[in-house]
């Protein structure tokens, strides 16, 4: 049976991220609240409650390459193309930006209560697990099913677009169906970055990295900012024109980055082949 798998790269990845579709669609329909019928969740909430699950699923994900002989298939254990670490520095920097925006935002009304020094190590162990489980399923797994039948640039398109889709599970379990809307386009871009970086660094770890530190940041930024939230919308306060650009390329900086990170591979590529 390995042997068939590890042959059949397209087969098993579809194979694989269909197995753990079923398994959050079957524990999704277990909730009494699947289909957005709970108002408490949202996109930017982590549940610490799920670390044991993330460490099943990270592990599970990771042994299964490991297992098929895929590692450097995989970009899991492959070297690193160190060259390529200079494209993970202003993704970085600007998720550090934002962080620093909530932050600020906080000192106006205050810390939350709940925002303590095992919260945040509880984000960052639960979010690098599931950097872990998302970019050694989808820039592991499935960026090279696809990669070995249709060519990496195909790949790291489709892969992205399957990576957003993959959230719709959240709605299944409880989230409200538009704001996972929302979160299915916006993971579904930020997959083009993290692909990109998978291909320009010949390794996942650097996605990993960024990906588990956007989605701590994510959390802690929503946090961060409730109470602030709350009053720009009790105020009926609205954005200026100015305001709504900087929102968008804030909120858009990583398709973009990742369409540069392309670029630079590209070229990179042909450097190497010339």
């Amino acid at each position: 049976m390995r042997t068939w798998l590890r042959t059949h790269p397209l087969t098993t990845a579809m194979i694989a991220l269909a197995v753990y579709f079923a398994i959050f669609v079957v524990r999704g329909l277990a909730s009494d609240n699947a289909f957005g019928n709970d108002e408490d969740a949202h996109a930017n909430v982590i549940d610490l409650s799920q670390i044991l699950l993330e460490i099943v699923l990270a592990g599970s994900v990771i042994g299964f390459i490991l297992w098929l002989g895929w590692g450097r298939e995989a970009r899991v254990t492959a070297p690193l193309h160190w060259g390529g670490l200079w494209y993970v520095l202003p993704p970085a920097l600007i998720t550090l930006m934002l962080l620093g925006f909530g932050i600020l935002a906080a000192t106006e009304t205050g810390l939350p209560d709940t925002f303590t020094l095992n919260y945040v190590i509880g984000i960052l162990f639960l979010t690098a697990l599931v950097g872990i489980f998302e970019e050694g399923l989808f820039r592991g797994v499935v960026l090279f099913g696809l990669e070995a039948r249709l060519g990496p640039l195909l790949a790291v398109i489709i892969s992205s677009v399957l990576f957003g889709s993959m959230h719709y599970v959240n709605w299944i379990r409880r989230q409200d169906f538009g704001e996972t809307t929302n979160q299915v386009i916006s993971a579904g871009l930020g997959g083009i970055l993290y692909g990109a970086l998978a291909l320009r660094t010949g390794s996942i770890w650097p996605g990993v990295a960024l990906h588990a530190l956007w989605d701590a940041i994510v959390s802690m930024n929503g946090m961060l900012t409730a109470n602030v939230v709350a009053e720009v919308a009790d105020s009926g306060s609205t954005d200026d024109g100015g305001t709504s650009i900087f929102a968008f390329l804030i909120g858009n900086f990583e398709p973009i980055l990742g369409v540069i990170v392309l670029i630079g591979w590209w070229r990179w590529r042909r450097a190497q082949t010339t």
